[in-house]
C-alpha cells in the first residue's frame, strides 16, 4: 500500500515537471517565431 502511494506521488511528479518542460519550450519556441517573423516579415 505504501509502495504504490509512493510509486504514484512519483509518476505525478514527473508529470508535472513534464508538463512544465513542455510550457517553457512551448513559449521559448513561440518567442524564437515571433522574433524571426518581426525580421523577416520586412
Amino acid at each position: 500500500m505504501r509502495v504504490a502511494e509512493l510509486n504514484r506521488s512519483e509518476k505525478e511528479k514527473e508529470q508535472v515537471i513534464l508538463r512544465a518542460t513542455y510550457f517553457q519550450i512551448s513559449i521559448f519556441i513561440k518567442y524564437r517565431y515571433w522574433k524571426y517573423l518581426r525580421i523577416y516579415s520586412k
